[in-house]
This record gives structure tokens, sequence and C-alpha cells, in this order.
């Protein structure tokens, strides 16, 4: 099934972007977040880093191109939810009507068992806060595939930098192979 529509053909310079993000994900964060001191071992360091501005604007602007083409649910799972909750903890119920906004790109996956399964059971350990965000998307919302590129799998699709969210349903679920508890957001745009 096809989630997304190009509003024009992505340029080499977006496919580009698009492509060094679903290469490494994680050294693209940390070189664009300012984690050097965790993404200076990558044998490729400085070659990501030099290129990073115009991945930047590449990805930006690949995900403000292509859209929803329907309502679509899609699944980013976090075996170590640090990363998106923080230090935060208590009744679910509380984290309802706050909001979700992350400085970087959210990878997210039309299968819910595809990101439980390769993001939250193998990343998780004790007490490392499991997290999993279901995005609830209205068609027309701007993420882009990463098959848009030539990578194919997952079905991945990337939601782009500090997009607001509202917190509208959350609860604590078990997953098998997890320890904790892992936390469950529904997330709607704000």
């Amino acid at each position: 099934m096809t989630y997304t529509r190009l509003a024009t053909p992505l340029t080499e310079q977006e496919k580009k972007g698009v492509s060094r993000y679903c290469d490494d994900s994680m050294i693209f964060h940390a070189i664009q977040q300012g984690w050097r001191e965790l993404a200076c071992h990558h044998p490729d360091y400085a070659a990501l880093a030099h290129s990073l501005p115009t991945d930047l604007v590449g990805l930006d602007s690949a995900i403000e191109k292509s859209y929803l083409v329907q309502a679509t649910t899609l699944w980013s799972a976090h075996g170590c939810g640090t990363g998106c909750r923080g230090a935060l903890i208590g009744d679910a119920r509380s984290f309802v009507g706050t909001q979700f906004q992350y400085p970087g790109f959210v990878s997210t996956s039309t299968v819910k068992d595809v990101a439980v399964f390769l993001f939250l059971r193998k990343k998780a350990y004790s007490n490392s806060r499991p997290t999993l965000l279901q995005f609830e998307l209205p068609a027309g919302f701007n993420v882009v595939g990463s098959h848009h590129c030539g990578h194919h799998g997952e079905m991945e699709y990337i939601i782009g930098r500090d997009r607001l969210f509202d917190v509208a349903e959350a609860s604590y679920e078990r997953f098998p192979e997890v320890e904790d508890e892992a936390l469950v957001l529904k997330l709607l745009p704000a």
C-alpha cells in the first residue's frame, strides 16, 4: 500500500538527505544534536559531520514535499525510552494533556509489530523506560517514506523535526521479552 505522495519529485539533495538518515539515524541524530562525544568514534564521522548541513536541508525539504494520502497510524518504539520521555514517570493518565515535541526527526513504521520487535524488544533493558509512540496522523500530514530513496523493508516513515503533538491517551502495556512495562502514548498533531 502507498501511504504517501510527493508534491514534486525529490531532488538528488533530498534523496541524499533521506538516504543518509535511513543509513544510520543514530549517528545522524548524534551529530545533528551536538553529541560529538557519542559520534566522533564512528568511522565516517568527519564525512558525515561535513555533509550534515546539506543533508538536513535535503531531509527537511523531502518531508515538506511528501504527505500522507489518508489518515494513518504510525508507530515509533523506543526500548530505551529516556530519549523520548526523559525522566518522567508515574501514572500513565498524568501524561494525558501534555505535549510531545522531539528536537530531531522521528523514525516510524506503519506496522506496530515491526516497531515493537526491532526497536522495543531488541533494545529494552531493566529500567530503560521502554516507550511506544502511536502517531494518529491525518491525510495531508507531512512525512517522507524511506522507499523514496531506495530503502525498503520496515515500512519506515520519517516525521520532521520539532513537530508538536498532544498526548491524547496513555497507558502501560506489557510486551514479550521486555522486562518493564512500556508506556504507550497516543499522539495527535497539535
